[in-house]
């Protein structure tokens, strides 16, 4: 769920924060330093809150670090975007049928957002910044220069662009202030807060703001259980199974998620390894209490020999320090009958079941009740090139393999080729893809990352990634796509569950921010 999350802020920030990356033009002189509390400018309507104190500050963290630097990006100067506060309210998703062919369709899911900008500069350089950069942003987001229509309003100076297919984009400027957003109503609103015409969001449920907060976002329970919807839609859209399938991910996920999760906290600061991002996700009490005991980290300290298996080239290793690995499956399983009914509870575990396929896995509960509180996920490639490290504990032998690993199950006459394989290292079992399984029993060069830092007794579950992709593409962001070498951002996230629900730190290089900008990129 935690993963889900951020994957979800972070198709939030693609399709909103585009327009704050146009301000690596905004060459203004200073006005004024003194900070807005942007939370009482937001509207009531506000379903997912999003903010940055220091612009400048923000973007720095990403552009200084070590991957950026080794890659000899030409970094813009970000002096004139110090002090620059922004802010984005996201009030709901409009979905439409966008028709691919004759027989394929995908659906469309646009947020209705406002961006709301103190640029602490003299309201005329606001207003020229409004005009000139976020009209050229608009017109290369439509694809060819869109209609202006300006105009005087609301004691500000109001700009509307349409597109040749009917898509509009708003923008107001008043004081220094800029609102820009894709909902012309929602504006509106936020300018009558700003006149203290109509309530502001209320922010009690977001955490004070915090002077050393490089950016924080929010999602609210109403937000989630909207992005519940949109989660169910993308999954299913995504999903190459049948027709029925389909139907049954879009129903079943959004369901459980909106049982699952109140609410979700972003945070981000600077730290001595780069940037923490921290995502805190409240449960009901009755969700929490449950997996604070099943997900419970194992008793003694995670086991050394498995970084002996695990090659030098993984893009990400996971390891699960689990007390009971087959109660954590089961607990999750029984949370959804809880949070539904049998019948989705069972779509729901096939859904899961899927999902251990690729490791050769086919009984996940037989499997996990055969193996130690430790098991390590190793991944080389972007595709389903992955393996699981574990060791036995019934006599050497795994249960729950599919039949073309298992030695007990009825082969046919001619088998066909299998795309999984298992292997023993020692007393620890490597099964999943063939040649990840190969890499991992083969001789050589193993991951030293996998030691450094010391594995988290504490954690749950800690995962350690080397991103080389986001540097590709926050170097095509910048324009520099010849001048990036393969050089790898580096990361370790460590996920635990409190009586209120999971708690995600990552500490990182390029940090989520850093995934962000990449996302803006030519290539996405």
């Amino acid at each position: 769920m935690l993963f889900i999350a951020s994957k979800i802020l972070s198709r939030i920030f693609r399709r909103t924060l585009f327009a704050v990356a146009v301000a690596f033009a905004l060459g203004l002189a200073s006005c004024s330093s003194t900070p807005t509390d942007l939370r009482k400018l937001a509207p009531a309507e506000t379903l997912i809150y999003l903010e940055t104190n220091n612009l400048g500050t923000a973007l720095r963290s990403v552009f200084e670090s070590r991957p950026i630097k080794e890659s000899a990006l030409k970094v813009p100067d970000l002096s004139a975007l110090d002090g620059v506060q922004t802010a984005v309210s996201i009030a709901g998703f409009e979905m439409q049928e966008q028709k691919l062919t004759d027989e394929q369709s995908v659906g469309k899911i646009t947020p209705k957002f406002v961006l709301i900008a103190d640029t602490h500069k003299w309201n005329f350089q606001a207003l020229a910044f409004a005009e000139a950069k976020l009209g050229a942003f608009v017109a290369g987001i439509y694809g060819s220069e869109p209609k202006l229509e300006k105009s005087e309003k609301a004691g500000g100076s109001s700009f509307a662009w349409t597109a040749a297919d009917g898509r509009k984009a708003f923008a107001l400027v008043i004081d220094g202030l800029i609102y820009f957003g894709n909902d012309e109503t929602l504006i509106d609103r936020a300018i009558a807060v700003r006149k203290g015409e109509t309530a502001a969001f209320d922010a009690k449920a977001l955490h004070p703001a915090n002077a050393s907060d490089l950016a924080y976002g929010y999602i609210s329970p109403d937000g989630m259980a909207q992005l519940a919807n949109v989660l169910g839609v993308r999954l299913a859209a995504e999903s190459t199974e049948e027709g029925e399938v389909r139907t049954a991910i879009a129903g079943v996920i959004p369901r459980l998620l909106r049982g699952a999760v109140s609410d979700v906290h972003w945070t981000a600061q600077r730290r001595d390894g780069g940037i923490e991002d921290r995502w805190e996700i409240d449960m009901p009490k009755d969700i929490a209490a449950v997996f604070v005991e099943t997900m419970a980290p194992g008793d003694g300290t995670p086991d050394p020999a498995f970084a002996s298996v695990i090659p030098a080239n993984s893009r990400s290793i996971t390891r699960y320090n689990l007390k009971n690995p087959q109660a954590a499956w089961r607990s999750v399983i029984l949370t959804a009958e809880h949070l539904s009914d049998p019948f989705t509870a069972r779509v729901f575990s096939e859904i899961g079941t899927a999902l251990f396929e690729p490791y050769g896995i086919g009984d996940p509960e037989a499997f996990l009740s055969s193996v130690s509180q430790q098991i390590v996920t190793v991944s080389l490639g972007e595709n389903e090139q992955a393996a699981a490290i574990v060791k036995p504990t019934t006599n050497g032998q795994l249960k729950g393999l599919l039949p073309e690993l298992d030695p007990d199950a009825k082969k046919p006459v001619e088998p066909e080729p299998s795309d999984v394989a298992l292997q023993y290292a020692g007393d620890l079992a490597v099964v999943g893809e063939k040649d990840t399984v190969a890499a991992c029993v083969a001789p050589g060069t193993k991951a030293e990352v996998a030691d450094k830092p010391p594995p988290a007794k504490g954690a749950s579950i800690t995962t350690i990634f080397n991103d080389e992709a986001s540097v590709r593409e926050i170097a095509s962001f910048l324009g520099e796509e010849k001048t990036a070498g393969s050089v790898k951002a580096f990361s370790r996230s460590e996920t635990n569950f409190t009586n209120v629900g999971a708690i995600r730190t990552t500490t990182s290089e390029i940090g989520f921010l850093g995934t962000i900008i990449a996302m803006l990129s030519d290539e996405n």
